[in-house]
């Protein structure tokens, strides 16, 4: 379990089951690696857990992004915590975290651009390998370490 939530309160977006983590789309053909969480435009976002950033990307459908390595370890594996559709990212590449520390801000960036209202969002995905590609692998349910709420 992470020692912080990424947001400073943690709500699937409009408590849709297609917004879970695993093959929850298209009647279960169509994964999604992660979970979407409400957040208005502007949210601050939260590392998880103590850790150093591994990248901060921006482009296709994830957008503004950040992934962070986290002191936490998985079946001898670390634990990155990946944010997506950020606007505003406040940290660098290879910098130390502390758990809580604000790191940015959500947006609509990527395929969320110009989601508004209920709609906007947080991407977060817990994985077991920085850049995984495509699927479900290298990807862990966020509800074993997400505190809610």
């Amino acid at each position: 379990m992470f020692s912080s939530g990424p947001l400073p309160r943690v709500k699937i977006r409009r408590n849709s089951p297609s917004n879970r983590f695993g093959r929850v789309r298209s009647g279960g053909k169509r994964v999604h690696q992660g979970e979407d969480y409400q957040a208005d435009i502007g949210t601050p976002i939260l590392a998880v857990d103590d850790g150093v950033v591994a990248f901060i990307r921006n482009g296709g459908d994830y957008g503004l992004q950040i992934c962070i390595k986290t002191v936490l370890t998985h079946n001898g594996n670390p634990v990155y915590a990946f944010y997506a559709h950020l606007s505003r990212v406040d940290v660098k590449a290879c910098q130390q975290l502390k758990s809580g520390q604000p790191m940015g801000a959500t947006g609509d960036t990527g395929n969320a651009r110009g989601m508004r209202g209920e709609d906007c969002h947080l991407h977060f995905e817990v994985r077991t390998r920085a850049s995984p590609g495509l699927g479900l692998g290298g990807r862990l349910d966020p509800r074993g370490f997400v505190r809610y709420g």
